[in-house]
């Protein structure tokens, strides 16, 4: 069941007699399933790899209804990217080079 088609998910809980039939129905063909939320993480750790080598320390974590079982088939991914600035030394600084690449970097506050 595609969970974003409105006539494919009535069609589909017309097909169960029950209320807690059509709600197992339901949350079986919109929630998001292992392999879902292996990608997101495998992405995760893809984009970590990636800003690892501008920004050592750095990391990327995931957050929202795909981390705490809200999530349902084609939600948003929220992602956090942490600089690590302690790490980089480069806490109050506005406009600092990493590795010679020129950044902008927020201020903490």
């Amino acid at each position: 069941m595609q969970p974003h088609c409105h006539d494919q998910v009535i069609l589909t809980l017309k097909q169960h007699k029950t209320v807690p039939e059509q709600m197992k129905s339901l949350m079986s063909g919109t929630v998001l399933d292992e392999e879902d939320l292996i990608t997101r993480k495998l992405l995760c750790e893809m984009l970590t790899s990636v800003f690892e080598e501008f920004f050592p320390g750095s990391r990327v974590y995931q957050f929202g209804s795909s981390m705490n079982g809200f999530g349902v088939k084609g939600c948003d991914l929220d992602l956090f990217l942490d600089f690590n600035l302690e790490k980089l030394q480069l806490k109050n600084k506005d406009l600092s080079t990493i590795k010679g690449k020129k950044v902008a970097l927020c201020q903490r506050y």
